[in-house]
C-alpha cells in the first residue's frame, strides 16, 4: 500500500511516531504528522509553507504547547503507537490528494493538503491563525510545480523531457 510513498513520505511517518513518543503521547494524531513534516525539513509541505511566509518554529512551538503531554516514560516504549481516526482518515485522502494532482508518487504536499482536509485538526487551526487554509496551500502548490512534471519524474539525459515522454519523431525542430 505504502509503495506509492515517497522515501520523504515513509521518512515523515516514520518521525511521526517518534515525534508522538518524545511528546509522552500514546497516539499518533494529525499533529504529530505534521511535526514529522517540520523535523525532515524538506520537500513540498516545506517549501510552500515557507513561501507562504509561515513562520515555522513558531508553529512547531504552537503545536507542541497545545498537545497535552503526558509524562512521559521513555523506560516502556509502546511496540505499535495507534493512529488517532483523523490521522487515518489523513493518510486515506493522500491517496486522493495525489491523484486529484496527476501524480504517480505521494509526497509531502498531498500530506499536507490531506491534513488540511479536516477542518478540526489542530494544524488546521493554527495554520488559519496564520492565515493560511487549504485552499491557499494548494493554489501555492500548484503554481511551485509544473503541472507536466509534478516532484517525482527524473529527467532524460537532455533535461528537456520527462522520462515518460513518448520518445519519437518531434514536430519542434530543434537547432
Amino acid at each position: 500500500m505504502d509503495s506509492k510513498f515517497s522515501k520523504r513520505i515513509k521518512d515523515v511517518l516514520s518521525y511521526s511516531r517518534e515525534e508522538a513518543i518524545r511528546l509522552g503521547n500514546d497516539y499518533i494524531g494529525t499533529e504529530h504528522i505534521f511535526l514529522g513534516i517540520l523535523r525532515e525539513g524538506e520537500g513540498i509541505a516545506i517549501d510552500t509553507l515557507v513561501n507562504l511566509g509561515v513562520n515555522l518554529p513558531e508553529v512547531k512551538r504552537l503545536i507542541e504547547g497545545r498537545v497535552k503531554p503526558n509524562q512521559p516514560d521513555y523506560s516502556e516504549v509502546p511496540e505499535n503507537i495507534p493512529l488517532l481516526k483523523p490521522a487515518e482518515r489523513a493518510l486515506k485522502l493522500i491517496y486522493l490528494e495525489a491523484k486529484a494532482a496527476n501524480s504517480t508518487q505521494i509526497n509531502t504536499g498531498h500530506l499536507l493538503l490531506a491534513i488540511l482536509k479536516d477542518e478540526n485538526s489542530l494544524v488546521t487551526q493554527i495554520l488559519e491563525d496564520f492565515k493560511i487554509d487549504y485552499v491557499q496551500v494548494r493554489q501555492q502548490i500548484v503554481q511551485d510545480l509544473p503541472v507536466s512534471r509534478g516532484d517525482f519524474h527524473e529527467e532524460d539525459d537532455e533535461g528537456d523531457e520527462p522520462m515518460d515522454t513518448p520518445k519519437g519523431p518531434s514536430k519542434a525542430h530543434k537547432s
